[in-house]
Formats: structure tokens, C-alpha cells, sequence
């Protein structure tokens, strides 16, 4: 659900803080990388479970601090992606 809201929300709500300039948002590139960020790992994670019959505690202890060092990947990747943007804005604000 998020996939497909967030691209479409995420201009509406930036459209509220009313910039002195415009901002444009390529909702098409967003939802894009969502899929490929997102979507696909969960799918191929669940796909993986399905086909995979044991799983010992070690291996998930170590699955679950994969998933948290993935989580803070993507929250890096989306932020450096965004650093002179957000550098540029917080000047004009």
C-alpha cells in the first residue's frame, strides 16, 4: 500500500510547505525505486522462507541484524540522495 501512496501523497504534502521555489517530483522514478528497494527483497525474502525448511536461531539472530543493517542502507542512501537538496532548502527556509 505504502509503495503505491507514497509517490503519489509525497507532492501533496510538500506542496504544504510552500517553497519559495518549485519542487518537482518524479513520481514515476519514486515508485521505481520503492519496487526495487522495497517490494522485491520482501518478495524475494518470502519466497525464500517458503523454499527454505530450516531455519536454526543462530541463522535468524544473524537474519535479523541483516534486516536492521538493510533498514539503515536504504535510510543513508535515500538521505545522501537528497543531502544537497535538503542542505539547499533548510538555507532558503
Amino acid at each position: 500500500m505504502a509503495i503505491i501512496s507514497i509517490p503519489i501523497i509525497l507532492p501533496l504534502l510538500l506542496l504544504s510547505l510552500k517553497f519559495k521555489t518549485e519542487l518537482f517530483i518524479d513520481q514515476r522514478a519514486i515508485f521505481i525505486k520503492l519496487i526495487l528497494l522495497v517490494l522485491l527483497p520482501l518478495l524475494a525474502g518470502l519466497f525464500l522462507k517458503k523454499t527454505l525448511v530450516t531455519i536454526t536461531p543462530a541463522i535468524k539472530k544473524r537474519l535479523g541484524i541483516i534486516n536492521q543493517l538493510i533498514i539503515i542502507c536504504v535510510v543513508y542512501m535515500s538521505l545522501s540522495g537528497a543531502r544537497q537538496i535538503l542542505i539547499a532548502k533548510s538555507a532558503t527556509v
